[in-house]
């Protein structure tokens, strides 16, 4: 898309009505819950460290270093704890005048390596629906969820939730495979913040941070197998799930110790899955 089409997409975007109304709501302080208030200092920090990686241009990012320092108090005001989301806001805030003083994009080294494993988890990976009696420990369940946390997400929002579902509520999902599973992973995520034109990236964002789950439990040598729960039945359950209405449920995830040791699956050769124009 050529720049110019970009500006003329990016006007009829924000002539639509709805597309406003959304903006106005998830940018008002006063309506915001602290969840909200800190996924829109998330999402602000995001762009201002996208524009010092680029050539200096003037006012360049003023208008929203100022909007983010505004969310920066109100967050202080509130007295919300500081997590490393807070702190990560301060560094870009910090690089950002230090980009606009020396005019000079702010880039680090790049610090990725090979790493000849992840071929090999790829391969094992399978989907398990029969499981030992081993229980999974809590530690293991925190390394999965936060391997899991570390997807990419659109505009690095981060807005999905994780949520083990006891055994005496398994009955609530109505599904074979994950009341038999030892441990069941719902994933959900908050799509207030997505904008108009957004429509499939909450989804998007769920597949990538369930893709990390599974690998990371193939890595620590976990079954799980993958469950699309987006269902109308699903969402009306939520809070006795402990789930917050304006989620959307996604994606379960079971997981436990393989009881079964599943063929791999035949894939389609690369020339008939790979186009090129």
């Amino acid at each position: 898309m050529t720049d110019k089409k970009r500006d003329i997409f990016d006007l009829l975007q924000r002539l639509n009505p709805l597309h406003r109304r959304k903006v106005a709501l998830i940018n008002d302080l006063f309506k915001m819950d602290n969840n909200l208030l800190i996924e829109r200092i998330r999402h602000m920090t995001h762009h201002l460290d996208l524009i010092i990686k680029f050539e200096w241009r003037e006012h360049k990012g003023q208008e929203l270093r100022e909007r983010l320092e505004h969310f920066l108090q109100e967050h202080e005001l509130r007295k919300l704890p500081r997590d490393s989301t807070i702190d990560w806001s301060y560094t870009i805030l910090k690089k950002y005048y230090t980009w606009y003083q020396d005019k000079k994009p702010q880039t680090g080294k790049s610090f990725i390596s090979k790493h000849e494993d992840f071929w090999r988890l790829i391969l094992e990976r399978r989907s398990i629906r029969k499981w030992t009696s081993k229980e999974v420990s809590p530690e293991l369940i925190d390394k999965m969820i936060m391997a899991a946390t570390w997807a990419p997400s659109s505009c690095n929002r981060q807005a999905w939730k994780f949520t083990l579902v006891s055994k005496d509520k398994r009955h609530l999902l109505q599904h074979r495979v994950l009341e038999a599973a030892p441990i069941v992973i719902l994933l959900s995520i908050d799509e207030r913040p997505y904008f108009f034109h957004e429509k499939h990236a909450p989804a998007l964002d769920v597949g990538f941070a369930a893709q990390n789950l599974l690998l990371a439990a193939t890595s620590l040598g976990i079954g799980s197998c993958p469950v699309y729960f987006a269902y109308p039945y699903i969402q009306k359950v939520k809070k006795e799930l402990g789930i917050e209405n304006y989620r959307k449920i996604y994606l379960a995830v079971a997981l436990g110790y393989a009881a079964e040791s599943p063929d791999r699956p035949a894939r389609p050769y690369p020339d008939a899955v790979i186009n090129t124009t």
